[in-house]
């Protein structure tokens, strides 16, 4: 296996691994928690508790291939906080809605979000690694079984699933990694990304990539 330093990693591959932990430890301390929750607190059935837990992986499920055609087009910062503060807002509609259809809304921004963020977390992570995308993707995919690992003790200790503290905490966390991004990089960045762009595939391409994954998608469905 290769060696890699860390006093090799720019703070770019420390911060995107740092808030793969961050996102994946508040995910499991809080999302697996959901269906009691709402159980406690709502007078929704089985079946449409069912539904708002599932529709952000249908949404992943959806949009992953296409979002990560337009994140290209946009610069880090502006799709870091993006993919970020959606799953936020979503965490508090959670909390503080009462209406069933704005609790499936909530799902929907939260899937967009996280549609958004998954690709984008891999791609920085190659786009930062010095030439160590291998190691480095290794090195967040063990970040990711140890945050999962723990996070649900921790939601357990913290919780008996009848608490909206767990989401607060998630939401509070995701905040903060927004907050975080807005300091941490540069506006610069604009016109460096721009620069690039000039030697990227031209706009009809993406298009013509968004039309063949929505045909790819729809043969699936059928």
């Amino acid at each position: 296996m290769k060696k890699i330093s860390l006093t090799n990693l720019n703070k770019y591959t420390y911060f995107f691994l740092s808030t793969s932990f961050i996102i994946t430890f508040f995910r499991f301390l809080s999302m697996p928690f959901l269906t009691i929750f709402l159980s406690y607190t709502t007078y929704f059935s089985t079946a449409q508790i069912g539904l708002i837990i599932g529709i952000p992986g249908l949404i992943q499920l959806i949009l992953g291939v296409i979002a990560s055609n337009i994140i290209d087009y946009f610069s880090d910062k502006f799709s870091i906080i993006l993919s970020i503060l959606l799953p936020a807002c979503g965490m508090l509609g959670y909390i503080f809605f009462d209406s069933y259809v704005l609790m499936l809304f909530s799902s929907v921004v939260c899937g967009i979000g996280w549609s958004i963020y998954n690709p984008l977390l891999m791609s920085c992570l190659m786009r930062y690694s010095n030439g160590n995308s291998d190691i480095i993707i290794e090195i967040n995919y063990w970040i990711i079984n140890l945050s999962g690992a723990i996070g649900p003790l921790v939601g357990a200790l913290l919780s008996d699933g009848k608490s909206e503290f767990p989401f607060f905490l998630f939401s509070g966390a995701l905040f903060f990694l927004a907050i975080s991004t807005l300091i941490l990089f540069p506006y610069k960045r604009k016109k460096k990304l721009l620069e690039e762009k000039q030697d990227s595939p031209q706009l009809s391409a993406v298009i013509e990539n968004l039309k063949n994954d929505i045909l790819i998608l729809s043969r699936l469905s059928n």
